[in-house]
């Protein structure tokens, strides 16, 4: 069962979860979240530690075959108005891909940021990543190439109703997914 949950980073408990995420990457999948290579644990604790407070952070959890975190979108708010924006990095783990995660978490990055009134989302990824190519582009995004990366961006509609409806669906199933995480997590202890 597929579940999301927000985390959120000044707790140490949420900030374990990002971190055990992003360790768990292999090298090849660091250089592809991050786009550089030689990604050590300590860079990763300090991308983590540096994660700023109206950040968003949301999290795509498998419960019936583990407590932590499969998925992992980080949208990172700069700007205000017309020149608002969000960046976006994510991750989901090599044996859940293909399952429709990184989809999932984009549509509910795309309908918070939309509903914040962020005027648009950019995410740089490596070109060899055909996949995540793939992805924005059924998302919508234009993709602008260069040498080493390319950068996916989407401008977004103002919010309308069905995007304030759809972001209280998903913060209504974030509350749940949060909710069982932590109750599965007990009942294993």
């Amino acid at each position: 069962m597929l579940g999301f949950a927000l985390a959120y980073p000044r707790f140490e408990k949420d900030r374990k979860f990002i971190i055990d995420h992003l360790i768990a990457l292999s090298k090849e999948d660091r250089f592809f979240r991050f786009g550089m290579h030689h990604v050590n644990d300590e860079i990763i604790k300090k991308y983590v530690n540096g994660i700023k407070p109206m950040d968003s952070v949301i999290c795509a959890f498998n419960h019936t075959i583990t407590d932590k975190p499969v998925g992992l979108l980080h949208i990172a708010y700069s700007g205000s108005g017309e020149t608002s924006s969000a960046e976006i990095g994510f991750s989901v783990l090599p044996e859940f891909r293909k399952q429709g995660i990184g989809t999932q978490l984009f549509e509910r990055a795309i309908t918070k940021c939309q509903n914040r009134v962020v005027d648009h989302i950019y995410t740089y990824y490596v070109p060899s990543n055909v996949p995540v190519q793939k992805m924005l582009l059924r998302l919508g995004f234009v993709i602008s190439r260069d040498f080493d990366q390319n950068t996916g961006e989407l401008k977004l509609p103002n919010p309308n109703m069905f995007s304030f409806y759809k972001g209280a669906v998903h913060f209504e199933q974030e509350l749940f997914g949060a909710s069982f995480a932590n109750i599965v997590r007990l009942l294993k202890k």
